[in-house]
């Protein structure tokens, strides 16, 4: 047991001192001494125990280490209150520098115990003071501390919990009482209870959870270690702990061995390649906890700037910011900005309720619409003096403005509300800038494809009218049969790409019938063969009307195929089901329901319930049972 809490208190004590410095190095206002004072105190307090504990250590060596150890837990007390006020802002016990008595004292019981040669015996496992009235006054003080510090802590959390969080909060107050065991348990022994000291072992995953809390909230502002730092502070740790080992097995080995060098020669071999191992791994570690944040934000960048060319309307493109937005910062509001009606207002958003989503609008020539556009840069809250510019922040809850800018133009604006804990950092404001890069590119393209697609169906309008021009009895039957195609669409989670393609593709699939003639297109009785043979060749010339003007290839084929069949024996070129692409499976059950339901020159529409059941006759001979199944789902009328 023994030498388990000997290596313990020698890791205890390595990381404790290295923090210390780090923090020493590194910080950058006067907080930072608080901890740095604690840090340090441990780090006495786990070195004085580590030579305490070793087995063999001399009488006077070991009161000597005791000594060392108390004179650090005389500072761990004093510079855990000082923190504590620090973070919370405790302005009474900062202004009068209160703590500073609280160091004072601390030492004025400490050294007169200390220097005393009669202040310590031998207990179990190690020494401890001597019981004396100055020992009870001095645990009476240490108890006061503690009990001021958690009351700091009580009060203080509401402050606290804004930079670090509920859950984070309530591990700070467990680390509070954890301060409380360790000064209990190191107080029991002195009045003959025989616990073994084990107080500072339980308070060292605190400093390592408070170390974590520092770093990542910024409660002390400090720049962030490097990683070659972390890699020297690992080496340096392991080779220590390395030949410590060997001399401290070295000297056992030499006892039972009668000094021969052989068992430290193998040992030491042994120990270097162990140690080798665990040096790569920590490394590995290390590598992990540097990198793991920094890779997955541009792992999102890169998979949002992937997907734009697959984007094509400004909704979707709308949905996939929001949604990287979120998966990225740690806030609860963001929304987004796009022109509408000549005014800059809230498309997407999550976290603002109904009333600000609706209300808030900015005219071109609003304040901070004037201010990204000049300065093409994001407008943080904290950077904003002008109490009326500060106001439409708070109306929003953003701290931050990001301008969508692309060229001179402002197409969007993102607001962003505050980090659920701490702050926005350098790196956070450099990845939203690059993000804003990838959207703006990303919203003149749905922009550009948006504005083709205005034209093309502007053009695909004009050759519709042509053709019921021409065909008096189809009038409004194309606009119908994209509608039931639509439906059959979603019925079969087909892609926003694939609902366009489709939709173009059943607007336009009989404009093949512009090349035959009007007396065939509306004869009223039965077509001659020769009739016929004209009128099978609509989807043909449709084809060419179509290729001629580049539409895509899905387009093309559903004008050209919609007259196929399943089993082969449709028109103009008999494929089979399996040959025939989907678009143009799903245009031949929307077309032959919208044409028996409606009526024609040769007949009378029929009900919906003979369609439907016309379409089931069908199934596996004209039309692929798949889709017929998914169009008599998505209309209610399936059995399944």
């Amino acid at each position: 047991m023994e030498y388990i809490y000997n290596l313990l208190q020698l890791f205890a004590f390595f990381f404790y001192l290295c923090l210390g410095l780090f923090m020493l190095q590194r910080g950058k206002d006067k907080s930072k001494y608080s901890f740095v004072i604690l840090c340090l105190g441990l780090s006495l307090f786990s070195f004085g125990h580590f030579n305490l504990f070793t087995p063999g250590m001399p009488e006077s060596m070991a009161l000597f280490w005791m000594r060392i150890s108390i004179i650090g837990l005389a500072f761990v007390l004093p510079g855990y209150l000082h923190f504590v006020a620090l973070l919370i802002g405790y302005t009474s016990l900062l202004k009068h520098k209160l703590y500073y008595w609280a160091y004072i004292v601390s030492a004025g019981f400490i050294l007169p115990l200390t220097l005393s040669h009669k202040s310590f015996q031998v207990y179990n496992w190690g020494y401890y003071p001597i019981f004396n009235p100055m020992v009870s006054i001095y645990h009476l003080f240490l108890l006061f501390l503690l009990a001021e510090t958690v009351y700091l802590l009580y009060s203080g959390s509401k402050k606290i919990r804004e930079k670090i969080g509920d859950k984070m909060l309530r591990y700070l107050m467990l680390g509070g009482i954890c301060t409380v065991i360790l000064v209990v348990f190191n107080m029991l022994p002195v009045y003959k209870i025989k616990v073994y000291p084990a107080g500072n072992i339980i308070v060292f995953p605190y400093v390592l959870f408070l170390s974590y809390l520092i770093l990542k909230y910024q409660l002390i502002p400090i720049t962030i270690i490097k990683k070659r730092e972390a890699y020297s502070i690992t080496a340096g740790f392991l080779m220590f702990l390395l030949v410590y080992g060997v001399l401290y097995i070295d000297y056992f080995l030499k006892i039972s061995w009668h000094n021969s060098l052989w068992p430290t020669i193998i040992l030491g071999l042994i120990m270097v390649m162990v140690f080798k191992s665990l040096h790569s791994r920590i490394n590995k570690i290390i590598d992990y906890i540097f990198f793991r944040k920094a890779y997955m934000h541009t792992l999102a960048l890169q998979d949002f700037t992937r997907s734009l060319s697959s984007t094509l309307t400004r909704e979707v493109l709308l949905h996939s910011m929001l949604g990287t937005l979120e998966r990225i910062l740690d806030t609860n509001i963001i929304f987004i900005m796009t022109i509408e009606d000549k005014h800059y207002k809230i498309i997407q958003s999550v976290g603002l309720d109904e009333k600000t989503v609706h209300s808030m609008s900015f005219s071109y020539s609003h304040p901070i619409v004037t201010i990204l556009k000049e300065e093409k840069a994001i407008l943080l809250l904290n950077e904003v003096r002008d109490e009326n510019l500060r106001r439409y922040f708070e109306k929003t809850q953003a701290v931050i403005f990001l301008p969508i800018i692309y060229q001179d133009s402002l197409p969007g604006i993102i607001g962003i509300g505050r980090k659920r804990c701490g702050d926005y950092n350098d790196n956070d404001l450099l990845w939203l800038s690059n993000f804003s890069l990838s959207a703006s590119l990303g919203m003149v393209n749905t922009g550009l494809y948006e504005e083709r697609t205005r034209h093309l169906y502007e053009g695909i309008k004009i050759l519709v009218q042509t053709l019921e021009a021409k065909d008096t009895y189809t009038h409004g039957h194309c606009e119908r049969v994209a509608d039931i195609s639509h439906l059959i669409g979603c019925q079969l989670n087909l892609s926003e790409t694939q609902l366009e393609d489709l939709k173009m593709a059943s607007i336009l699939h009989d404009i093949g019938k512009i090349g035959v003639s009007k007396q065939v297109l509306n004869k009223p009785g039965f077509l001659t063969q020769k009739e016929f043979m004209e009128i099978k060749e609509h989807p043909s010339i449709g084809g060419k009307i179509v290729e001629s003007i580049c539409f895509p290839a899905d387009v093309h084929n559903g004008i050209k195929l919609h007259h196929e069949r399943f089993d082969g024996k449709g028109y103009p070129e008999g494929r089979e089901n399996k040959d025939c692409p989907l678009i143009a499976r799903i245009i031949q059950v929307a077309d032959a329901y919208e044409a028996m339901t409606s009526n024609r020159p040769y007949r009378q529409a029929m009900t919906q319930e003979a369609a439907m059941e016309e379409l089931n006759r069908g199934k596996a001979k004209q039309f692929d049972p798949y889709i017929v199944e998914a169009f008599l789902k998505a209309t209610g009328e399936s059995d399944l």
